[in-house]
This record gives structure tokens, C-alpha cells and sequence, in this order.
């Protein structure tokens, strides 16, 4: 009960302290009577420069601490347009109309220190504006996601939005072509100094891949000018009970037509990690995993985009990945029938894998007249892993040995086509599109019983999958209060799947309209209340609906399931932010044909395998506060509150429901322009979902950021779960047993990073590819 005394404390102070500002500026730019959007306005003199950017309709809003008189100047692409001496002694409204009379002067950059909100809601998505957050100075890319409002990090569990699951990850509204591993190393190669904001987009719009029972994540880069040449080299170490390393470096080259950008990433790991599993039952079974995990791997990004002419430009993208994943696992497992042991067995296995991963992205773009945009883009993805396990089991009942060889080659292809238009006209903006998606697995699985091929549990399994999408999205800022923002998507799939093996051939087609709907409120600056519905489906990936069987030992193995079927999403959020700095929203989530993978006896055999057996409605509350209340501490506060109620079918489980929680707290303190120290924790309280009961996991970190040379020089060192409360642990429940399980994957570590850059200071920005259909091929 402690962390919630903190958390009080934490919120009575900021408000307590809270500034209120004497006067306010506002008004609408316009030129030649049009709207100006997206201008910069600087208001400055000689004690004090604050500025802002002026909305879809041109208007602004400036808090102005101090009475005094102040120049006030607008800024678009960098070139002066307008200025003019002000008298702020009172609320003012200042509209301004520039006309083609108005001296432009161009600048080579405009540096301003002003009050630009640490967190803003926009009408489908909340913004965590980076540049303006002391905590996110001298960060990868993982650890600015950590530090981002609704999202929770971790190596293990991956990315997510409190309250959801997974979610997609892209750079520039792309979405990133990695999973798991790479994706994380692929994040860490990122630094927070060329990133502008993140964006937490928790119902999708019609725009982007309906898959995905969950968000998205749009990392945004800073729109850099400068030309030439800018480096970066990056370090870091981990050391839990092992130590890894991570290395990256990037070169970015630019002229006034060309952009490059050639990135390098390498890194190796090593943990220990233990796994407990228990199933209490007529048939039990107690297993012990004790593993060692250790890996290594190198990539590359290379980005180039020439400019053909004022109206388009044309882009390569290209990625290369291969890592090398390996396991060595000491398990002992003890079978019970009756309470009678039959089976007590000692494992010793070697995992070993192998990635290689290609990635190429081609693109053209066109301007239609000066707002008007076509993209055409075509994607590429190959796969080729590779995985060898060797294990050796001894029966201490009989003295028996069994030796097993576990081979699986697996290709996977991936290729698509899309066109998108964005159109805006006077009375509203359209963007609409399609895109056609080819996906191919073909794999093998041998299983070698003492050197010698056994077919029986030998497999090899064609899969191929189609999918055409179609989509159309409007929206509309009907005037300065009200914005409205509705889409409407298609996809059809076509998919087949064949094992050669078990001359088994499974295929089935469906269409589905997945419709999204965003409306806005906001009567001043202070309050913005907002509604949202989306539909969404998560199709399984590859290995989930591969028939065959992956044994990891002689009475133990992994299957998917042919007739694994979509599950599908309904969202719908109500929501209200006051000053862009305290927000509350409600959520309903129901879930039809849930699926998830589940582990039974089947005779002799423990088999885990994929199954649809579960709906679940969810609702919840999120509460969050971010602000900066003294001029040396930013602080981010997260709660969220919610219940699940889940219905059981095609199993004897026993359905789950009940309430859960998660809170947050993470605090940034200035000691000098250059030092800064961290305190953060979460902790996440036990939940119920499907027939699972998961128990309770935390987070402590603390540690310090320094920046030397201009900023140039950036060393971090944190510590990480000093409580040791990153744990997995939960219950599973059917109606014949109970399942337990306790994992837990070296959270303890303190990392060490070094940051260095160089040359040009700033970049060009280079574009991303939206092809997220490679995260199913895993």
C-alpha cells in the first residue's frame, strides 16, 4: 500500500504547484484570407520566449506568464512571414492576414524555449511530444516507449498499451517490418534526439491494417533541413546474471534532391531464465526448466529517396537481419497417473536457430496539385529460419534413454502492392486505397529417433494466404469546436493450407467491413472530450495453424491447429483531457472467438495446442497525469482499472472473471543542465482473462543521464526490477485440473549506454514503408 501513498503525494504536490498563467493570446493567422496551418508562432523579448503551432484552421493560443511587451513573429517552413510588436497586459485576440506584401525572410533555424505540451490529444490518438520531455533526452528508442504515456515495455512480453495486447510499431505512420528480438534491437538503434513524438493510436482508423486485436505505435522522426553529412555510434551494456552488449551506428547524407541513410545494429546477449510448470489433475505432471539463453546478431538499413522533381519523388528501402537464438535446457519432469509416478525424466536439450530475414521496399509519390497525394508502394519479404533440437531423455523409472533430433526449414515470402490517395477539399478530407497481400509457408519438420528419420513424425506443410483490402476514410473539422473523422475497411481472405505429410488440405475463404468512428469536442484549450468505435481481427500466425508436431522431448510437444480461426475485436472509448495534462478515459472491448494456446494430456502425451474457446467482454477506466510542475521535475502519472468477464466454449475450461489494475509513476529530476536522475515503477496487479488468473508483476528502476559536449555526448546508466518483480506467474483452470506456472527471465540488470554524434547536426527525414504482414511470419 505504500506506492499509493506515493502516488497521492505525487499528485497533491503537482497540482499544488501548478502554474497559472495572468494572460492569454489568441487569435487566427491567415494569408491572402486563407487559413494558415501549422504555422509557428514565436512570441519573445528580452526575458522570456514561449511559442506554439497554430491548428487545421489557423488558430493559436499563447500563455503568456508575464505582463510586458513582446514581438510577435510567424514562421512557415522556417521563413519569417510576419512581425510585429505586441502590448500584453490583458487577454488580447490578435488575428493576423498576411498578404504577398508581407518581406519574407528565410532563416537557417528558429530556436525556441516555450511551453509546447508534453502530451496533446488529437482526434484518433493521444501524442507524447519528445522533444519537449526532459525524461526522453539521451534515450534509445525502447526506452523513450517506456517512458511514453499508455505503453508498457518489457523484453520478454514485448510492447503493449496498458489494458491490451501487443500492438504494431511504426516509424512515420509505416509500420516496421520486425518481431520480437529485432524489433527491440531494431528500436534501440533509434535515438530520442531525432525523434519528434510518439503516438499512441488505441482504435486504428480505416487507413491502416485491420489486423491486430489492439493499437498502433507511430514513433515520429524530426523534420530535418540540414544539409551533408551526420553520425551516430551507440554502445550499451546489460549485465544481469550474464552481460550483453548492443552497438549501432548510422550515417545519414543529404543534398537538396538526395536523401541517404545507412544504418548498422549489432548485438549479443546471454541470460539465465527459469520455467515452473505444474498440472495438479488424475494425470499430473511437475516440470522444471532450468535455461540459458544466448544469441548474437547483426542487421543493416539502408534508405534512399531522390527527389524527381517539386510534385515526386521516388525511395528504396532495404533491410537485412540475421540473428543467431539459442537455448540449452535442464528439465526434469515427473509424470503422475493417480498420484502414482509412471514417468521421472531428465532433459538435456540444445536449441539452435537461425534467422535470415530481407526486407525490400520500393516507393513513388505524387503531388496532385499542392495538398492533394498519391503513393504508390510495392513490399518484399523472405524468411528463411532454420532450427535444430537435439535432446537426450533418461527414465529414471525404467533407465531407459531416448535421442532425438528435431529439424524444421522453414520459407516464408511475403509480397504486396498498395495505393493510397489523400485528398483534401474544401468541405472535407478523403483518403482512400487498396492493397493486395500474397503470403507464402512452406516447411519442413524432421524428427530423428537415434540418428534414424521417423515419418510418423516427420511433416512437411504448404500454406499460402491472399488478402485484398479496400478502404475509404473522411474527415472533417466541421468548425473550431467539433471534428468528426469515419472510415469504412474491407478485407478479403483467401487462405489454403496442405501437409503433404498427413495429405490433410484445409481452405476457406472470408470478407469482413471493419468500420471506425472518431468524434472531437473541444469548447476551449482547456477541455477536449472525445469518442471513438473501431472493429479489428488478429489473424494467427504461421506457426499456430501448422498441423504438425514439434516434440521437446519424447512425451511432450507443440502443434497447431488448420482450423484456427480469426478472432475479432469491438472497441469503443470515451474520453475527456483537461489542459493536455490530466486525461480520463472509458473503455468497452468485447472479444468474439478468442484463441490462445492451451496445454492437455492426451493419453501419455502433454500436447500444447491452439484453440478458439473463449469470448470475453472487457471495460476499464485510464486515468493518467503528465506535466512538468517545477521547472526540475517532469513527472507522468498512469492509472487504469478494469474488469473482465470471459465465456468458455469448445473446452472444459472454467471461465474467469474479475477486476485488475495497473499504476505507474515516473519521475525525471534536473540537478544541472547536464545530470539528470530517474525514478520510475509500475506495478501490475492480478487479473483474469480467459480460464487464466495471472498474478501480480512490478518494476522498480532508477539511474542517470548525463550530456556533455553541446549535447553531442549521452550516457545513461540505469538499474532495472531491483525488487525482482518481473516475474510470469499465474493458474490456469479446467474442469479435470489446474495448471500452474512461475517463469522468470533475468529482469534484474543494470545497463550502461553510451551515445556520440557528429557532422551535420541534422538530417533529412527519409521515409517508412507500412508492411506489418511480416509479424505473422513467425
Amino acid at each position: 500500500m505504500r506506492y499509493y501513498h506515493i502516488i497521492f503525494i505525487n499528485i497533491v504536490v503537482i497540482f499544488l504547484s501548478n502554474n497559472i498563467y495572468a494572460q492569454n493570446v489568441k487569435g487566427i493567422i491567415t494569408k491572402n484570407n486563407k487559413s494558415v496551418d501549422y504555422a509557428e508562432i514565436v512570441l519573445f523579448n528580452k526575458n522570456k520566449k514561449i511559442n506554439t503551432i497554430t491548428n487545421e484552421l489557423g488558430e493559436y493560443s499563447l500563455n503568456v506568464p508575464n505582463k510586458d511587451v513582446y514581438t510577435l513573429e510567424v514562421y512557415q517552413n522556417k521563413t519569417k512571414i510576419y512581425s510585429k510588436e505586441v502590448s500584453i497586459f490583458n487577454n488580447i485576440t490578435e488575428n493576423i492576414n498576411i498578404t504577398n506584401s508581407e518581406k519574407e525572410i528565410k532563416i537557417k533555424e528558429v530556436i525556441v524555449t516555450g511551453n509546447k505540451r508534453l502530451v496533446e490529444r488529437k482526434i484518433d490518438r493521444l501524442v507524447f511530444n519528445v522533444e519537449n520531455s526532459i525524461a526522453s533526452q539521451g534515450m534509445d528508442g525502447i526506452e523513450t516507449l517506456s517512458s511514453t504515456p499508455l505503453l508498457k515495455v518489457d523484453e520478454n512480453s514485448g510492447i503493449s498499451i496498458v489494458g491490451k495486447s501487443g500492438v504494431s510499431v511504426m516509424i512515420d505512420g509505416k509500420l516496421l517490418n520486425f518481431t520480437g528480438k529485432e524489433l527491440i534491437n531494431y528500436l534501440q538503434s533509434l535515438r530520442s534526439d531525432n525523434i519528434a513524438k510518439v503516438e499512441v493510436i488505441t482504435t486504428p482508423p480505416a487507413k491502416y491494417e485491420a489486423q491486430g486485436n489492439s493499437g498502433l505505435i507511430n514513433i515520429v522522426l524530426k523534420k530535418n533541413k540540414n544539409l551533408g553529412f551526420n553520425f551516430l555510434v551507440s554502445t550499451g551494456l546489460s549485465q544481469a546474471s550474464r552481460l550483453s552488449t548492443s552497438n549501432n551506428f548510422t550515417i545519414n547524407y543529404s543534398t537538396n534532391k538526395l536523401k541517404t541513410s545507412l544504418k548498422l545494429r549489432q548485438f549479443d546477449y546471454m541470460k539465465n531464465a527459469t520455467e515452473n510448470y505444474i498440472v495438479e489433475g488424475e494425470q499430473s505432471l511437475v516440470s522444471v526448466d532450468k535455461r540459458l539463453d544466448f544469441g548474437n546478431g547483426w542487421g543493416t538499413n539502408f534508405n534512399i529517396d531522390y527527389e524527381l522533381n517539386k510534385k515526386s519523388n521516388i525511395g528504396l528501402i532495404y533491410n537485412y537481419g540475421s540473428s543467431r537464438s539459442n537455448m540449452d535446457i535442464n528439465n526434469t519432469s515427473i509424470y503422475k497417473n493417480k498420484n502414482i509416478i509412471d514417468r521421472d525424466l531428465v532433459t538435456y536439450t540444445e536449441n539452435r536457430a537461425l534467422g535470415k530475414e530481407h526486407t525490400l521496399n520500393a516507393y513513388y509519390d505524387l503531388k496532385i496539385d499542392s495538398s492533394k497525394t498519391v503513393s504508390v508502394i510495392a513490399n518484399y519479404f523472405s524468411n528463411v529460419p532454420k532450427t535444430n533440437v537435439n535432446f537426450i531423455t533418461e527414465n529414471k523409472i525404467n533407465s531407459t534413454q531416448d535421442i532425438v533430433l528435431n529439424t524444421s526449414n522453414v520459407n516464408y515470402e511475403i509480397a504486396s502492392g498498395q495505393i493510397d490517395f489523400n485528398l483534401p477539399f474544401k468541405w472535407v478530407t478523403l483518403e482512400t486505397g487498396t492493397k493486395l497481400t500474397s503470403l507464402s509457408n512452406n516447411s519442413t519438420v524432421r524428427y530423428y529417433n537415434q540418428e534414424i528419420l521417423d515419418p510418423s513424425r516427420s511433416n512437411e506443410f504448404n500454406y499460402k494466404e491472399k488478402n485484398y483490402a479496400l478502404y475509404l476514410s473522411l474527415s472533417k473539422k466541421i468548425n473550431s469546436k467539433w471534428s468528426v473523422m469515419a472510415g469504412l475497411r474491407y478485407e478479403y481472405s483467401w487462405i489454403d493450407g496442405y501437409s503433404v505429410t498427413l495429405n490433410s488440405e484445409t481452405k476457406y475463404n472470408y470478407g469482413k467491413f471493419f468500420p471506425s468512428l472518431y468524434l472531437v469536442y473541444q469548447p476551449n484549450d482547456n477541455h477536449t472530450f472525445s469518442i471513438n468505435f473501431s472493429r479489428r481481427i488478429n489473424r494467427p500466425n504461421f506457426r499456430a495453424i501448422d498441423p504438425f508436431r514439434w516434440y521437446t522431448g519424447p512425451y511432450a510437444y507443440y502443434t497447431g491447429n488448420p482450423t484456427l480461426q480469426p478472432s475479432y475485436n469491438y472497441n469503443f472509448e470515451l474520453g475527456y483531457t483537461f489542459k493536455n495534462k490530466f486525461s480520463i478515459t472509458a473503455y468497452w472491448q468485447k472479444l468474439n472467438d478468442g484463441y490462445d494456446q492451451i496445454g492437455t494430456f492426451q493419453g501419455n502425451n502433454f500436447v500444447s495446442t491452439y484453440q478458439n474457446f473463449y469470448n470475453q467482454d472487457s471495460y476499464g477506466v485510464n486515468l493518467s497525469y503528465n506535466d512538468k510542475p517545477l521547472k526540475w521535475w517532469e513527472t507522468s502519472i498512469y492509472l487504469y482499472s478494469g474488469f473482465q468477464n470471459s465465456d468458455v466454449f469448445n473446452i472444459n475450461a472454467i471461465a474467469q472473471k474479475g477486476s485488475s489494475f495497473y499504476y505507474s509513476t515516473q519521475n525525471t529530476f534536473t540537478i544541472n543542465k547536464s545530470l539528470f536522475f530517474l525514478l520510475n515503477y509500475w506495478q501490475s496487479l492480478p487479473s483474469k482473462t480467459g480460464n487464466t488468473y495471472n498474478k501480480g508483476q512490478g518494476n522498480l528502476s532508477t539511474g542517470i543521464k548525463l550530456s556533455l559536449m553541446d549535447k553531442k555526448l549521452q550516457i545513461s546508466l540505469i538499474a532495472s526490477d531491483l525488487l525482482k518483480q518481473l516475474k510470469s506467474n499465474g493458474e490456469v483452470y479446467f474442469m479435470n485440473s489446474t495448471q500452474y506456472y512461475n517463469n522468470y527471465y533475468d529482469g534484474r540488470r543494470i545497463n550502461l549506454s553510451l551515445t556520440y554524434k557528429w557532422g551535420t547536426s541534422k538530417t533529412n527525414k527519409l521515409k517508412s514503408i507500412d508492411f506489418n504482414e511480416k509479424d505473422r511470419a513467425n
